[in-house]
Parts: structure tokens; sequence; C-alpha cells
């Protein structure tokens, strides 16, 4: 792999050197090292002026604007010095081969020392005089552009190449830094295929509960493999969860019962918020806040069950009754809850009370079970490399099919978009398949082993209306959202879902997913969409009494209880009209677009 995708790689993935504390001591001075920078930004035009029309978009500009190819990234955040960091032992090795006259060494703690170092270099580590004689001299520059490419190419860049002292997540370093290796080898993403290769390996791990004996052995063997796959992929940011888990656990123990569920949840979302603009304006690439989302809602939903228990039953609702915890958790399964490796990196959400009858009596899933979640695992990975192919940030750019008409630019832009959510079909599929092998998801109201279901894919990239991919998407947030806000915010005074529940329910939404404008834009629609298509509005009813007019026409009878997809069997039945496939396949199309 060329330099170009080396570094392009490098600075816009995580990457646990920013984690590591002595190495973020070491970066103010390796930045400040001139020549180093002036090796890399010849090694980087090099590159750049190699490079095949297209093969990087950036790669059109001229070879001297290396440095504004990357300063968009540098001033986003400080990636460029992370890359510097894993380079820099390349640079070290060849001052040990020079004469000190031609390039004298730096002086950094923590680095490969050298015993040549002259006393008049400056703190920044190079003198005036010796930057312009490595500018000067070719051969020694052409030599050391060669030694950092051959380096690169071998893919010696890693962290353990300097020496620096040991943290307690350094040993994590040897694993995460060759499954890092091979994304940046593939150009996948980094975070995202560090991320699969977890959720891959706890679909691995996940029989091993079945060997467990008792209760609290499950529990701890869910908090040991939740915690290595957290520590895995997340590094020192695992702490978040544990930090947050504490400090719920004691407002449950020291605030008044009635008030927990009320104190927990603004405070969960506040501090969900912080990390949201700390992704957005800081560090986009951290992929720890996905678990500080499913944690807001597993934290919630303890919090305000445990307060739901201590009601009248005559306030309780059918599902606080179902939901509603007497005591406070004990502290290993309420843990054990958390760290469930096989929803804890992405999901999805559900409730204590489900996951303590899991633990009770772990089942055998039947095999049509594990062949269905193979399959689904299958097709979501072979969309989401199909995606990669496929960036969705290509179609806002000039350069795309820029000869074709609106019409076909808009088709074509909803397969990138249709490719992207291919990504989250994969985290999710892999989250089910781990939890069937781990004896989890049964439903005992059902005998189905859906409990842990987060999407139904078919219905989502193929859906009959609107209403249909909205329940069958992200099932676990929206199951959250109506139980913990729609049900029990702006209640009406005979205790009815209004207008008020329906806006609330879509702007908790949006709070929970990020802060971008897209979010409150699109759920604000949607609340109001649902307002609309009421009944009890008025444009509501003029657009229910049109469908109740004109569906009829095509479809003879309705089951509102059957699978979305059983009207396409209603032809052979003779309940539909032979022009209704014409009508259904035109409402699939037309959502489909709007999705």
């Amino acid at each position: 792999m060329t330099l170009v995708r080396k570094t392009l790689a490098c600075v816009t993935s995580s990457s646990s050197v920013m984690t590591c504390e002595p190495a973020l001591k070491l970066l103010p001075k390796i930045v400040d090292d001139h020549i180093a920078l002036s090796i890399f930004r010849k090694a980087f035009d090099s590159e750049v002026a190699t490079m095949k029309p297209g093969e990087v978009s950036t790669a059109s500009q001229p070879a001297t604007n290396s440095l504004a190819i990357l300063n968009p990234v540098i001033e986003r955040q400080l990636k460029f010095q992370e890359l510097v960091l894993r380079m820099w032992p390349s640079f070290v090795q060849w001052q040990e081969s020079l004469p000190p006259s031609l390039l004298p060494p730096v002086k950094l703690p923590g680095l490969i020392p050298h015993s040549k170092t002259p006393d008049n270099i400056p703190p920044n580590g190079v003198s005036a005089a010796s930057t312009t004689t490595t500018e000067e001299n070719p051969q020694v520059v052409t030599q050391m552009r060669h030694n950092l490419l051959q380096t690169s190419a071998s893919g010696k860049l890693r962290l353990q190449d300097v020496r620096v002292t040991s943290t307690p997540f350094h040993s994590m370093e040897i694993l995460r830094g060759s499954v890092d290796g091979i994304a940046q080898s593939e150009n996948f993403p980094v975070n995202g295929f560090r991320l699969m290769v977890a959720l891959a390996g706890c679909s691995l791990v996940a029989p091993l509960i079945h060997l467990t004996r008792g209760e609290t052995s499950r529990h701890l063997f869910n908090v040991a493999v939740g915690l290595f796959a957290g520590v895995f992929v997340f590094d020192t940011a695992v702490l978040h969860t544990i930090g947050t888990a504490v400090v719920v656990y004691l407002l449950m123990m020291l605030a008044p019962r009635k008030l927990v569920g009320r104190i927990v949840l603004p405070l969960l979302l506040v501090y969900l918020v912080g990390i949201h603009y700390y992704r957005e304006f800081h560090s986009p690439d951290i992929v720890w806040d996905s678990a500080q989302m499913i944690l807001t809602l597993k934290l919630s939903s303890v919090a305000i069950n445990y307060s739901d228990g201590g009601l009248p039953k005559e306030k309780k609702t059918p599902t606080m009754l179902k939901n509603e915890l007497q005591e406070i958790p004990a502290l290993i399964p309420y843990f054990g809850f958390i760290f469930f490796f096989p929803t804890y990196l992405a999901g999805p959400a559900f409730e204590y009370k489900d996951y303590i009858y899991w633990m009770k009596d772990i089942r055998v899933a039947p095999f049509l079970v594990h062949l269905r979640n193979l399959f689904v695992i299958v097709v979501s990975a072979v969309g989401f490399f199909t995606s990669l192919q496929f960036p969705v940030e290509e179609i806002d750019s000039p350069e795309f099919y820029p000869e074709s008409s609106w019409a076909v630019r808009c088709l074509r832009m909803c397969i990138p978009v249709v490719l992207f959510r291919f990504r989250f079909y994969l985290a999710w599929s892999l989250a089910e398949a781990a939890s069937a092998a781990a004896g989890v998801g049964y439903v005992q109201a059902t005998g189905k082993w859906n409990g842990i279901t987060n999407n139904d894919l078919l219905c989502v990239e193929l859906p009959t209306n609107f209403r249909v991919a909205i329940n069958n998407w992200n099932i676990g947030v929206a199951r959250w959202i109506n139980t913990y806000i729609y049900q029990r915010v702006g209640l009406s005074k005979s205790g009815k879902s209004g207008l008020l529940s329906t806006m609330a329910s879509f702007f908790v939404s949006a709070l929970w997913h990020g802060l971008s404008p897209g979010y409150y834009l699109f759920f604000l629609l949607g609340g109001i969409y649902i307002e609309v298509g009421k009944r009890e509005s008025r444009i509501g009813y003029h657009l229910t009494y049109l469908r109740r007019r004109l569906r009829p026409y095509f479809h003879y009878t309705e089951d509102r209880k059957a699978h979305p997809h059983a009207i396409f069997f209603s032809y052979f039945k003779g309940t539909s009209h032979p022009l209704a496939f014409f009508y259904d396949i035109s409402g699939m199309f037309f959502t489909w677009v709007a999705m």
C-alpha cells in the first residue's frame, strides 16, 4: 500500500495512540521537528505525483499542495501528530546511521536514545543550519524517503516501535495493531473493521456461556467478555461506561425513589449530548459513543423501572407492571446486564427483567435460528463491503455524474444511501447471532427468538409503506421511546398520548442520535407527519378517507396483523384486483426513494 493511502487511513481513523499518556507528552516535541515534517512532505509529494488520476479524490491537485490536502484534516483533529508519531521510529533509525554533521539527532524522552547529540540544538530539536543542510542534500533526503516508504510498506508503523512507558491497556496494542493493520492495508474503515471483528469474536465466544453453572457465573462471564471487547474496541474509553454505571447506581441508592427516574434520564441525556458535541467538533472518528448511546437506554430504563416499583398499583400501566423493579439490582447482575457482550458494543437495548429471565435458564436456540442469522450476516456483509465502493460522501460532490439528468442523479443517490445502512445491519445481525449462540433472545409470550432483533432487513429495504419501514428499523430504540417517553410525557387527563407526546418522542430521539441539524429536521417532520396522519386532524381525516376509498378497488380485504408482504400473495387467493400488483409496487418504490 502506498504512503498516500497509509497517510489517509491514519489521519481519518481512530488510534489508541491518542489515549496513551506517554505518547501524548511526546507529540508537541515531535511536531516541532522540522526535519521530520520536511521529509514527510517530500515523501508525500512524491507519492501524489506518481498516482494515477482519480485514485484518490485529492490526487488531481498539484503535488506541491500536499499540506493543503491535509490541512482540513489537521484543523479538524490533530491526527497529523499521531501519524508523525507512528512514523517517527523510521526517522530515528536512519538518524543512527548518519554523521552528526549532516543530520543532528533529536533528543526525545521515551524514544530510541542517541549517544551523539550536539549541545547546540534549540528547544524545537533542530537547528536552522541542520535543516538547511538536509534540504540541500538531495541524496540524504532521497535515502530517507526510501527508508520511510519501505517502513510504511512493511507495515511496521506501530505504537510498540516507540519505547514508551506501558499503560494498563498497552498489552491490547499487539492484538489491536494487527487488526488495524489489516484494515488499513485493505483500505477498510479502521474503527468499523475493529468493531466488526469484536462482534464476530463475541459470536465465537458466546457458546461458552453454556458451560457456566448458575446465574452469578453467567453474569461474571458477561462482565469479563464485555470488558475485554470494550477495551479492544474503545481502549480506555470503556471507563465512560463504568463511571456512568457507578453514578447511576449511587443515585438509585441515595436519591428519593420516586425521583430517581426523573433525575437519571435528564443527566444521562445531558452527558450523551456532551459526548455528541465532542464527536461533532473535536473527534469525529470516535466509536465508543455508540456504546454510550445504548448504555443511556439501559441505565435510564433501570432507574425508571425502579421508581415505578414504588408507585401504587392503581397508577401503574400494564407496561409498568411488566418492567417494574421492586428492589435495586444487585451489583453483579447489574454490571452483567450492562456488559452483556453480544449487545454491549452496538446494541440493541432490552429490559433488565428480560436479561434476568434469560440468565436464569440458558436455552439452546434451534438450528434454523442460527441458519437464518448466518444468512442475514452474509447478506449484510456483502452490502457493507459493497458500500465501501460507493461512499455516501460522493453524492454531493461536483464529480457525481455531472453529465446525467437531475432525475437520474437522484436515483443514483439512492444506491449509496441504501448501501450505507448495511453497516448497521451487519452490526445488529452479528449481535443477534451472538445472543442466539448464548441462548438469549427467546420471547416466552410468542415462542419466537426475536427478543434481540433490532431490524427486519426485508421490511426496511422493501417497505410497502413508510410506517412499515419505521416500525422495523432500530426496533430497540423505538420500543424504548414508546415505553419511556411516548407513554409518559404530555398525557391528557384521560391518560392518552397526544401531540406533545409525539413531538417529545421525536425530539428525544433526535437528541439521542446526535447534534446534526438533519436529525432534528427529520424527526420534526416525522412528528408532524404522524400527527397529520391521525384521523383526529382535519388533513389526516381526508388522507385516511382517501386511502379508505382508493384501496378497496385493489385489495378487497385487509389484515393488519399479517406480514406486510402478505399482500403480494393475495393475488393468488382472489382477494385482490389484478392491477393491485402495480398499486403495491408503486407504493413500495416511492417509499424506498423517500428513505
